[in-house]
């Protein structure tokens, strides 16, 4: 299972919290914000090289395929990526 708050888990809140509660007016664009800055955080990982077990346990993930899922899009590089890889592989088989 991922990490809790107390853990470290990135932008997971230590209790719920309640939508409704008095001077809470700004809390929604506020949630939506750091909802965003998740997505924005997992996907500077992924593209800086965090294996996704790692930044699902770090999101409080038990599941690193629901990381992939939900936070990473379209990874920066990926197709210059796999032809070097593909090119290495095939230049050590030589």
């Amino acid at each position: 299972m991922g990490l809790t708050a107390e853990e470290g888990a990135v932008g997971v809140c230590r209790k719920p919290l309640e939508p409704d509660a008095k001077g809470r007016r700004w809390e929604k664009s506020r949630d939506v914000m750091m909802h965003a800055l998740r997505h924005l955080y997992a996907s500077m990982m992924i593209n800086g090289g965090v294996d996704v077990y790692t930044l699902a346990d770090r999101l409080g993930h038990a599941d690193p395929a629901f990381t992939l899922r939900k936070y990473v899009h379209r990874v920066v590089g990926a197709g210059s990526k796999v032809r070097i890889a593909v090119r290495s592989a095939y230049t050590r088989a030589a």
